[in-house]
């Protein structure tokens, strides 16, 4: 009886044995998903930021394609009207050869000053070349965010493989857990086979079992410290990302206040060139209008000679039309003069117009050559000569084949320039798709040994289900025996029923044999 209580006693204590071993290896298994978990959260993070860096480089190349069309635009508004300029062109020499005599002394002044406008072209010229350096620069800080973007995203891949490396060893640390548990499941096995034999030599071993299950709990208790530090540095990555990401927003936000900034310059800058055209309009009328007055007074003259010629005796009311013509003549004079005087108010205006013009080119490029080019034929149409125009119109055809040119740089090199960002944009797109591969063949990986691990747990049960049943069957074996005994000690006089129970104890010690064997045989096959 003392040793089948015995038995009793280190069969329950390796079942509580059993069942720590099996609440370790789920909170293992939670500790899995949970980091699994992590990860899939680690990968939706970066898909979003390789989004959003995506959308801002669309959004880029937008911008890049709305200015480029922009600048075709205005190239064809040019030509258009350098082709209308040079038929107002072709008008005005003809009615140029009349008045060389009167603007002689005007042309010598307007080209002074047209001298002085071409000095400040040339200056705007060398601006508008500065602020085509200044946008180069832009586009390299541009390249030079994209390739620390990508920077950033190839460390946010270290970090997954770091992370990746460290479950391995985790998986290691569990496998040599689990041969661990293997051995100790042996030991109990070999334990078990000398239960009725040898109890010391159980003793001792159940105090190596004791020392090995504490070597195992440092184990987990270390390797969960390990994974807390882990999680911790994943959540110090993952804000210094958020800070990061933050940080890229407000830049973009700078840039589109200033492009936004420059928009509304733009449209200023436009505002005013409609209104200077509405003036050159209006002079131009006015000058249509002088021109046919002294046609009609030359008509005029033409007519009162023929009746001069014709009719001699009328020469005295002849002269009194002719001083009377004459007076017209100087009262028509006179308003040219107050004209030239307005336009030269005009022209003083149109030059505040270009200071206030250099001002606003610091911010907008493509506007200031307009409106200079603008003023310079406006100033060209007024005040020069049929030689002086004829050079304008050559030098005005000159700039505007310069500015083909530079214009069909300026394309080829954002060309270029998109070129190379589409040619990053697909490395780093291979990466990224090489590392999702890299991850799911991993996450493949762990759930094949998350199942395996389930399958074992499934048997550990099973296990101890037919260890409970095996054990409920002892039970009932010893207390048959306690009543045969007590059945003994009542019928002491009749040997016949003792050799009887005698047998049946026999019997009985045989079947607890057996049932100890079978245990012994289900736990090396579930170890």
């Amino acid at each position: 009886k003392e040793k089948c209580n015995n038995l009793q006693d280190e069969n329950n204590n390796k079942t509580s044995e059993i069942s720590v071993f099996s609440l370790n290896l789920k909170q293992l298994q939670n500790d899995l998903e949970c980091k699994e978990k992590e990860i899939i959260a680690l990968k939706e993070d970066s898909s979003k930021e390789i989004m959003t860096l995506k959308n801002d480089i669309a959004n880029l190349k937008n911008t890049y394609t709305t200015q480029s069309v922009d600048f075709e635009t205005r190239e064809n508004t040019l030509m258009t009207e350098i082709n209308s300029l040079k038929q107002s062109l072709l008008e005005i020499r003809k009615g140029s050869e009349k008045k060389d005599e009167q603007l002689k002394s005007s042309a010598e002044n307007y080209s002074k000053q047209i001298r002085a406008l071409e000095e400040k072209l040339v200056e705007k010229a060398n601006q508008i070349l500065s602020y085509e350096s200044e946008y180069e620069n832009k586009l390299k800080e541009l390249k030079n965010q994209v390739d620390v973007q990508t920077d950033k995203s190839k460390a946010a891949s270290d970090t997954n493989d770091r992370l990746m490396s460290d479950n391995e060893a985790l998986k290691k640390e569990l496998e040599r857990s689990k041969q661990n548990e293997k051995k100790s499941e042996e030991r109990v096995a070999e334990l078990s086979s000398h239960l009725k034999q040898e109890l010391e030599k159980e003793l001792e071993t159940k105090s190596s079992l004791e020392v090995e299950l504490e070597k195992s709990r440092r184990s987990v208790g270390e390797v969960q410290g390990t994974l807390q530090a882990k999680l911790s540095t994943l959540d110090k990555d993952r804000e210094n990302l958020a800070i990061e990401v933050k940080e890229y927003r407000i830049r973009v936000e700078e840039m589109e206040r200033e492009l936004t900034s420059r928009k509304r310059k733009e449209v200023e800058l436009e505002d005013k060139c409609s209104v200077v055209a509405k003036e050159k309009d209006s002079l131009k009328f006015d000058l249509e209008e002088k021109i046919k007055t002294l046609s009609a007074n030359l008509e005029n003259l033409r007519k009162e000679k023929d009746n001069a010629d014709s009719a001699v005796g009328n020469k005295d009311v002849e002269i009194v039309q002719l001083l009377q013509n004459v007076e017209q003549l100087k009262e028509d004079n006179e308003r040219q003069l107050d004209k030239i005087k307005e336009s030269d108010k005009t022209i003083q205006e149109i030059k505040e117009e270009l200071k206030k013009a250099k001002d606003d080119a610091l911010h907008s490029s493509s506007k200031s050559e307009e409106t200079a080019n603008d003023l310079r034929k406006q100033l060209s149409q007024l005040s020069l000569d049929k030689n002086k125009l004829q050079e304008t119109v050559s030098q005005g055809e000159a700039a505007m084949a310069e500015i083909k040119i530079e214009m069909e740089e300026l394309k080829s090199r954002g060309e270029g320039k998109a070129k190379t960002l589409e040619n990053e944009l697909a490395a780093i797109k291979s990466q990224l798709e090489m590392d999702y591969k890299q991850l799911g063949n991993e996450k493949d990986i762990l759930e094949k040994k998350l199942k395996e691990s389930e399958e074992k747990a499934k048997l550990l049960d099973s296990s101890l289900e037919k260890e409970k049943t095996l054990l409920e069957e002892i039970d009932t074996k010893q207390k048959e025996i306690e009543r045969i005994q007590f059945s003994l000690n009542a019928l002491k006089d009749t040997p016949l029923e003792i050799e009887k129970l005698n047998k049946e104890i026999v019997r009985i010690n045989e079947l607890n044999q057996k049932l100890t064997n079978d245990l012994m045989n289900e736990q090396a096959a579930s170890a």
